[in-house]
C-alpha cells in the first residue's frame, strides 16, 4: 500500500494503491481509514471485505480485473476503490 499526498482534489484526505493479489484490498482500506478516523468503525460494519477483495481479484482465468469502481460511505468519508489498483478516501 502506498500513500499519495499530491492529489489535486481538496476533499481528498488519503489516496493510495494496493498490489492486486498480494495484499488484501480490505486491509489497505482499513489502514487508510484508521489514519483519518480516530475511532474508525470496522470495515465489516460498512462493506463485506471478502466481497470487496473478490470484486477486484483476478478473473477465473487468472487475468487481472483492471476496470470498475465501487464507492461506499463510512462516517463522514467516501471511499472510492478503482480496478486499476488505486483508492481514495475523501470527505463526503
Amino acid at each position: 500500500m502506498g500513500e499519495d499526498s499530491n492529489d489535486d482534489r481538496n476533499d481528498v484526505v488519503y489516496s493510495g494503491t494496493w498490489n492486486v493479489g498480494s495484499v488484501a484490498l480490505s486491509t489497505c482500506v482499513a489502514e487508510a481509514l484508521s489514519t483519518v478516523i480516530e475511532d474508525c468503525p470496522t470495515l465489516y460494519d460498512v462493506v463485506d471485505p471478502d466481497a470487496l477483495d473478490a470484486l477486484f481479484g483476478a478473473k477465473a482465468d487468472g487475468t487481472p480485473r483492471d476496470r470498475g469502481r465501487v464507492s461506499f460511505g463510512i462516517d463522514d468519508y467516501l471511499v472510492t476503490v478503482n480496478g486499476d489498483g488505486t483508492f481514495v478516501v475523501s470527505v463526503a
